[in-house]
């Protein structure tokens, strides 16, 4: 699979598509401090975890 093709990935819903169109039209900006967001989001998913319990 060529990761250009169009048919590679096919979103499943809008909110796919639009997420999709706004990675391509590089409308997302990279964090200023990664270390901490991403310490910040793996807590966040432990604790979703721990939930389900």
């Amino acid at each position: 699979m060529n990761k250009n093709d169009k048919k590679t990935f096919e979103p499943v819903d809008q909110e796919e598509k639009d997420l999709m169109e706004s990675i391509e039209h590089d409308e997302w900006q990279p964090v200023k401090n990664f270390d901490r967001e991403r310490k910040k989001a793996i807590e966040a998913a432990r604790n979703t975890l721990k939930k389900d319990r």
